[in-house]
């Protein structure tokens, strides 16, 4: 597993492609950047990625019951936070991870999930969104705007009450961003802006089509160290081979979490590739520190169902 190399009969398409990217990308428009246009150009040049291949899943794995709480937020809904797992007030500080859902989704076993993901290793921020009204409100389902800034400006709200709730135990100068979806799609965007503040990043189903010899310098510059793409389906894997490419080129690192062609989802055999990449994620990164053994038995922990109707109308 790790990130791919160009071999060198493709070095021409690959002048060609630098060539053809130069022009700087403008702010806030990532997601609509040439990068799709990359990734059809590279889908089949490119050689296979070793981590496209899914593991097999691990078995009899302890688990554990993330501890979730509802977190005020200043000018929005509240928000959700996964608490560390065995942390208690008083106790040292913790990493953040900040968890935003794709579209028509449930917050609630949303964070419990990135929280297994995770392995309970730090307070995970769950910003709540805006209700889907079409949904009706017994469904409790929730999406984003498609402004990333408003996002972003939602997610900065919830980590200013999460220090001034949990204090310096919840350490926010440096983050990890988790998207799914509509999450995934914004996040690149937020990413881009902030490399410093999310230098790594976990893009699940979505996001992929942004990367681009642009936006990956961006990142890198910006202070970026690490992209994990999460894949459920082939297509997702087709969008991430560029940023794949770019990282190399650039001096980052980028990986793929495959769990097999199970859908658009984050749980499953998806989440169980997440879990197991997400030592490789947080390798470097001292507010992480090194996993106890208690901890890594805990990974990987999946959520159960691969295919829940979140998923399957995330695209509403």
């Amino acid at each position: 597993m790790g990130t791919s190399t160009l071999p060198a009969p493709l070095s021409a398409l690959a002048v060609a492609l630098i060539a053809g990217c130069s022009a700087p990308t403008p702010d806030g428009a990532a997601v609509a950047s040439g990068a799709t246009e990359a990734a059809r150009s590279l889908s089949e040049a490119l050689p296979r990625i070793a981590s496209e291949t899914p593991s097999d899943p691990a078995r009899s794995r302890p688990s554990f019951e993330p501890r979730l709480v509802p977190l005020p937020v200043p000018g929005y809904r509240d928000a959700v936070v996964a608490l560390p797992v065995d942390w208690t007030e008083g106790q040292g500080p913790r990493p953040v991870v900040v968890a935003v859902h794709g579209n028509y989704d449930h917050v609630e076993p949303f964070c419990d999930g990135w929280s297994r993901i995770a392995a309970g290793r730090g307070f995970v921020l769950c910003p709540r969104g805006i209700p889907r009204v079409d949904a009706g409100r017994a469904a409790d389902r929730w999406s984003f705007g498609w402004n990333g800034r408003d996002l972003e400006r939602e997610i900065d709200a919830g980590l200013r009450a999460l220090v001034g709730r949990y204090g310096g135990a919840a350490q926010t100068r440096e983050a990890i961003f988790a998207g799914f979806s509509l999450g995934a799609i914004l996040g690149a965007e937020i990413v881009l802006r902030n490399p410093s503040r999310y230098p790594r990043a976990a893009l699940v189903e979505g996001g992929g089509a942004t990367w681009s010899r642009d936006t990956a310098r961006r990142f890198h510059r910006g202070g970026g160290r690490k992209l994990l793409f999460g894949c459920g389906h082939d297509g997702c894997v087709r969008d991430a081979r560029p940023g794949m490419y770019w990282s190399g080129v650039m001096g980052f690192e980028a990986r793929t979490a495959f769990g097999g062609n199970v859908g658009h989802t984050f749980q499953g055999t998806v989440g169980e590739e997440l879990a197991r990449q997400w030592s490789w994620l947080t390798d470097g990164d001292p507010a992480w520190g090194v996993p106890s053994p208690e901890e890594l038995a805990r990974l990987p922990v999946a959520a159960s169902d691969p295919k829940s109707d979140t998923a399957a109308r995330d695209s509403r």
